[in-house]
């Protein structure tokens, strides 16, 4: 991670003395799939923010992170929890359960920036592995990600709208998604291309029916150079 050097007085600032976790906004660099990769962070931890913002408490991200050292021992640190290869949400979940208060923060002085995954491959590795925390995460995300799913499926099913129709809602949906994504950016302090914002979308189309098919795949989940089945991670 490369991070702004404003980082750690940032994070602090956020930290009042009933705030337990503190959660910065991510994103990735380098070539195409990189930049692309580093929209997708920015979209869904914009979108975590917002929730959190609202009292939500969703999840806090381990490579952008700040515990409070009483919250921490509050819950008896990491020795005391049961293994879970999605520790960060783990840790998040039992501090709040105790009564702490959650930050989420969107600012160029806490934007972290991480090295992309270098394949497709890589990428499917992790996103199978934070699926199997995402069971785990609030209802209010669960709507969200079954409207999406609903979404295409309205648009795709054989005769159920016009073509008009289709064509409107779909434009409609990506002019929304491309103005918060500039408005991300923006917050974040950080910029990109028309044609990456607008490539965007068929790359998530793409990769959310790519993970959908590879975490189904019974295949173990692969993290820090381990393996791990579907139950134990």
């Amino acid at each position: 991670m490369a991070l702004d050097p404003g980082w750690v007085r940032t994070m602090l600032a956020a930290a009042t003395p009933e705030v337990g976790v503190v959660t910065g906004i991510t994103t990735a660099d380098g070539s195409l799939f990189g930049r692309l990769q580093g929209l997708d962070w920015l979209f869904g931890l914009n979108l975590i923010r917002l929730l959190t913002d609202r009292g939500v408490p969703v999840t806090a991200v381990g490579n952008n992170m700040l515990v409070r050292r009483a919250a921490y021992e509050a819950i008896g640190g990491y020795e005391t929890l049961v293994f879970s290869i999605s520790e960060d949400l783990q840790l998040f979940q039992l501090v709040v359960s105790q009564g702490w208060q959650f930050r989420n923060l969107v600012a160029p002085q806490v934007l972290g920036i991480s090295a992309p995954q270098p394949t497709v491959r890589h990428l499917l590795r992790q996103r199978k592995r934070w699926m199997k925390g995402a069971a785990r995460l609030p209802w209010q995300l669960s709507v969200l990600f079954g409207a999406y799913a609903l979404f295409y499926t309205v648009l795709g099913w054989p005769g159920l709208l016009p073509l008009g129709a289709i064509g409107a809602l779909y434009t409609g949906k990506v002019l929304c998604q491309t103005l918060f994504l500039v408005v991300t950016l923006r917050q974040a302090g950080r910029r990109e291309t028309l044609g990456v914002l607008l490539l965007y979308e068929f790359y998530l189309v793409a990769m959310s029916l790519a993970v959908l098919a590879y975490t189904a795949w019974p295949r173990p989940i692969e993290w820090k150079a381990r393996r791990y089945d579907w139950a134990r991670a």
